[in-house]
């Protein structure tokens, strides 16, 4: 029996490979004390050539059971359990699990609404959820949310996904040789439409006689939702107004193209984007949310100015090209871009599960 039995059901090409490098590296025993397994074919292809201790996996509620078994503690990475499997799954399951939120498994997630029978299925899957071992989360205000849900009784640790890059990395990167005349301004940075692309675009089309530059970052997504988003912008804007990234930068590359940005926008509701929006707090770019996401609550009250999205084209080119105040990272972006802290975020929450 394993002590640690991960499950990645989402394929993902960076959270993934940087938490499983991160814990073989600097976890003792990680190759005999953690075994990682992957729901998508592409993390399993490229991280099973790395690491010994990787393996794949389908996600029926039979294969979970058998995995559950084989572990004094189960860590899933994200809730991807229908409220169904939820249901079905037996107590002892939940009992030596821990959820890793991702967001989108938090949020709007479970909806008191509708009839009696929809209402009384969700109250035991909720239910069924006060038995997990633990939550662990990196946005330290999903607890609100989980607390709201859940009540005070589970067991809330922080550990939170990095994304490969930190601040001495950040630091080490060279801004892009640019036309200083041009605003570089990008909208989004994947292609769901969640993100709220073309009402946005919309409202920037009232600059578009200005010099200014549309960055469109749909690297990944939904592909017909990105071929709508470029279709659209094509339709506001010249081409040479545009600059549309349908590839995966390295790090270092989206690094450099951060660095490179005056505004960015990103109009989402739930939490999400959390590593970009450090990201771009950490290098002060003027940054335009959802004045009523959970993103821009947080931000706002860690004191880091944000304005509305709503407001562009509403307000003077002038006005949303004015730098905003200057503020602190010190406090909440900086231990978030640490290394260090978040080698030992992980490493306390298996040292608290041991317990």
């Amino acid at each position: 029996m394993v002590r640690f039995l991960h499950i990645f059901p989402i394929d993902s090409p960076v959270f993934t490979r940087v938490l499983i490098e991160m814990i073989n590296q600097n976890c003792p025993n990680a190759h005999s004390e953690h075994l990682f397994y992957c729901a998508g074919e592409k993390n399993f292809r490229t991280l099973s050539a790395e690491h010994p201790n990787v393996r794949h996996t389908e996600l029926s509620r039979k294969r979970l059971m058998e995995l559950s078994q084989q572990a004094e503690h189960l860590i899933l990475h994200s809730l991807f359990l229908s409220s169904r499997d939820i249901r079905r799954l037996p107590n002892s399951f939940f009992d030596h699990a821990t959820w890793c939120v991702w967001g989108h498994d938090l949020y709007h997630r479970f909806k008191q609404g509708g009839n009696w029978m929809h209402r009384l299925k969700e109250r035991i899957a909720i239910n069924k959820l006060r038995h997990l071992e633990a939550i662990s989360i990196g946005f330290k205000y999903d607890s609100r949310e989980i607390r709201r849900i859940l009540g005070e009784e589970v067991r809330i640790l922080p550990a939170l996904y990095g994304s490969g890059y930190y601040h001495e990395d950040i630091d080490a990167v060279e801004a892009p040789v640019r036309d200083l005349r041009a605003l570089e301004i990008m909208v989004g940075h994947c292609a769901y439409e969640t993100f709220n692309h073309l009402p946005n675009l919309d409202r920037l089309a009232a600059y578009r006689d200005e010099n200014i530059r549309i960055n469109l970052v749909l690297s990944y997504g939904d592909a017909a939702y990105r071929e709508r988003v470029i279709a659209h912008a094509r339709s506001l804007f010249r081409e040479e107004q545009l600059h549309i990234q349908t590839e995966m930068l390295s790090p270092s590359e989206y690094i450099r193209f951060l660095k490179g940005m005056d505004v960015v926008v990103m109009d989402f509701e739930r939490q999400a984007a959390f590593g970009n929006l450090i990201t771009i707090a950490y290098l002060k770019k003027k940054l335009f949310l959802s004045p009523t996401g959970i993103m821009s609550r947080a931000f706002r009250e860690e004191g880091i100015p944000i304005f509305d999205c709503r407001s562009i084209g509403s307000i003077s080119f002038e006005e949303f090209t004015a730098p905003g105040p200057d503020y602190s990272i010190r406090d909440y972006i900086f231990p978030l871009l640490d290394k260090p802290t978040i080698i030992a975020q992980w490493k306390n929450l298996f040292d608290e599960l041991k317990k």
